[in-house]
């Protein structure tokens, strides 16, 4: 990600020493939309390749355990990151090039992009990283899971004896 502010910073200073305004936001546009094929195109394949290797084959112990969950949880991201934005630059570039505050969209989509996923995959998994305390609410700080469930085992034994001796009677 820091790659993408990288480029856009780039592109900004492009934009702002351009001939003309129309020709600084085309010049921005283009930069980006290059940009972005030539860098992120190659991680996206990078990533599609170590996801194939780590689900067809042990033998890549290295990019199995190692690499593809590091590239899988930032997968589905940069491919989003790489297909909003090089959309972007590619219309805003042919079509938009002349308006005046055009700049600012792939701005707020990076940004929009970062608090999206920020809030919907990352909070959750830091979330879950910090508690400490059982996976059901059920269980006492004092008691372990198998304890508990060792509990409700005889619990369960006492009362099918008690509903048999009832029977009986």
């Amino acid at each position: 990600m820091k790659l993408q502010y990288f480029l856009i910073l780039i592109a900004s200073v492009v934009f702002l020493f351009g001939d003309n305004f129309a020709n600084g936001i085309h010049d921005a546009f283009s930069f980006l939309f290059w940009a972005n094929i030539f860098f992120l195109l190659p991680i996206v394949f990078l990533w599609i390749i170590i996801q194939f290797a780590a689900i067809a084959s042990l033998s890549f112990s290295f990019i199995g355990v190692v690499l593809a969950p590091i590239i899988s949880a930032f997968g589905w991201w940069i491919l989003l990151v790489f297909g909003v934005n090089t959309w972007l630059c590619w219309y805003i570039k042919d079509n938009l090039g002349s308006a005046e505050n055009i700049f600012a969209i792939p701005v707020a989509t990076q940004i929009a992009i970062v608090v999206y996923f920020g809030l919907v995959f990352l909070l959750p998994k830091l979330k879950k990283q910090q508690t400490t305390g059982f996976k059901y609410e059920s269980y006492t700080n004092t008691q372990k899971p198998d304890q508990a469930s060792n509990d409700v085992i005889i619990d369960a034994e006492i009362i099918e004896k008690q509903e048999l001796v009832e029977h009986k009677k």
